[in-house]
């Protein structure tokens, strides 16, 4: 069924394989296809390596890193969000769970956390209930424009730079509360909007977090 979904019937289909094997699967690969009678594929996209210290993972040189010892101290979805984030997926990048440390601070802790937590206070603080308040078109403007630059990059496979929109937008709301100050706010119907155009944010952050987190999502 998966066979039928994802190649038989999609429109598009998507070869992943690692550099080292591209002879064999630009090449070998279509020509067993078409023996089979079977789709090519639409595209072959061809990813880089991780390497060590500049060193390519291998077992057979000693240059590993296990795994489950990672997964023991970061979510696996952290792990795939540092991934997807850290590197462009063309080319190599070199890892340490010092990069990971950094990045899961930055970027999901300090960043997208702090966001959320400070949204999530603001409306318990405050009890108001903004379920009809409209986003205010010049908010939504800049939201769907960090959006649509998201997707472009996700669709030519720019993943580093499309994750990167995330921070974009969680920076774009956190400036947003600190200059309006929503806190000190005595018009109700403007608290309203911001908080309103907050939650937008919230939404669109999720939205663009979820094909590298979609639990935490």
């Amino acid at each position: 069924a998966l066979f039928q979904k994802w190649w038989e019937q999609s429109d598009r289909i998507i070869h992943f394989i690692g550099k080292g094997i591209t002879r064999f699967h630009a090449i070998y690969w279509p020509g067993l296809l078409l023996s089979a009678h079977l789709r090519l594929p639409t595209t072959i996209f061809v990813h880089g390596y991780l390497t060590i210290n500049g060193e390519k993972i291998s077992k057979s040189f000693g240059v590993t890193i296990d795994p489950f010892d990672i997964t023991q101290q970061y979510d696996p979805e952290v792990i795939r969000y540092f991934l997807l984030r850290e590197f462009s997926p063309v080319e190599d990048g070199d890892f340490s769970v010092r990069r990971l440390q950094e990045r899961y601070l930055s970027d999901l802790a300090r960043g997208v956390g702090n966001l959320l937590s400070r949204v999530l206070a603001l409306g318990e603080q405050s009890g108001e209930d903004i379920s009809l308040v409209k986003v205010s078109s010049s908010w939504k403007q800049s939201v769907e424009s960090i959006y649509q630059y998201y997707q472009k990059e996700m669709r030519e496979f720019h993943f580093n730079n499309a994750l990167a929109k995330v921070n974009e937008l969680s920076s774009l709301s956190d400036r947003y509360i600190s200059q309006e100050k929503p806190w000190a706010c005595k018009d109700k119907e403007k608290f309203q909007v911001v908080m309103a155009n907050l939650i937008y944010s919230l939404a669109y952050i999720a939205l663009m977090l979820s094909p590298a987190m979609p639990q935490a999502a």
